[in-house]
């Protein structure tokens, strides 16, 4: 998000999408307002398109250098074969996309610094729930659902927690989705923990991240193997109605219901207001703490 605004830039991690954030868009409007769950991509197209990566406004062909008193030596600028991967097309957008190939790739000439862009991008859709007020793709069979013209698609599910339906409409999409491994499961949790207790009923080894508050400087990251040891419930913030994750851990331990292996990330928090977004501080811990749970299950096979 940049000046009050969804727009498409270098992504640096997960953590720097426009998370619970929507656009209320109509004729002349367009305003950001928080969300009351953790989507990803719960907005509309915006103000932005993807053409500024495929046909950049401002284009270098070629110099030209002096070769003697006369005359000079022209020199065609090197096309930019850099891999470019775009998160979150729509539908609408492929089909933009799709007349953008026709026009540039279609004719007699095809342009060659679109088409080294074009070859090299790899599209990652994602199918529309939250369409804007302006939004016409169903009169014109272009959305919401994405059909054809992307390597991977998503469908962004929110009831009974946080996940993604992923399709493959490509070679590329279908051997990047063959990498992913199809015995792990990412689930994002809110409300009560002891609710952990049932998800993990079928896991082997469990990796939890939670926020914590011990006075340590924001971004710090306590790792805690809970299977050998309790967690310290002081610094774990749960609310006076409910019981806390350590809480939880401690239930299914004495239930015999606890994984081989529980091993939880605290990040220290900066701020726990209500509909605060993540700090700088914290979306990096959460990097790390991406980084290091990867490293841990590259670990265990």
């Amino acid at each position: 998000m940049r000046e009050g605004a969804i727009v498409y830039d270098d992504l640096g991690s997960a953590a720097e999408l426009p998370i619970g954030w929507t656009d209320s868009q109509d004729g002349g409007r367009y305003r950001l307002e928080r969300r009351d769950d953790e989507a990803r991509f719960g907005y509309a197209v915006g103000p932005h398109s993807w053409k500024q990566f495929l046909l950049p406004a401002r284009l270098r062909l070629w110099r030209a250098r002096r070769d003697g008193e006369d005359g000079f030596e022209v020199e065609e600028e090197p096309t930019d074969d850099t891999p470019l991967a775009f998160v979150g097309v729509r539908a609408c957008e492929l089909h933009a996309i799709d007349i953008q190939d026709r026009v540039f790739l279609g004719g007699s000439f095809a342009d060659r610094d679109y088409a080294a862009r074009r070859d090299n991008a790899f599209l990652v859709a994602v199918n529309c729930f939250e369409p804007g007020g302006t939004c016409f793709c169903v009169s014109m069979g272009t959305g919401p659902r994405a059909e054809s013209g992307y390597d991977l698609s998503l469908t962004e599910i929110l009831d009974g927690g946080h996940r993604f339906l992923v399709e493959a409409g490509s070679e590329r999409g279908a051997e990047v989705l063959a990498e992913l491994p199809d015995d792990i499961e990412v689930l994002e949790r809110e409300g009560e923990p002891t609710g952990l207790i049932s998800e993990w009923a079928t896991a082997d080894e469990v990796w939890l991240v939670d926020a914590v508050s011990s006075g340590a400087a924001p971004g710090t990251v306590h790792r805690i193997d809970a299977a050998e040891r309790e967690l310290p419930a002081a610094i774990f913030r749960a609310s006076t109605h409910h019981l806390g994750v350590p809480e939880a851990v401690e239930i299914a331990r004495a239930l015999g219901r606890l994984p081989a292996r529980l091993v939880v990330h605290g990040i220290e928090g900066a701020t726990f207001d209500a509909g605060r977004g993540l700090t700088p501080q914290i979306e990096e811990a959460l990097e790390r703490v991406i980084a290091a749970v990867g490293a841990e299950l590259e670990a265990v096979g």
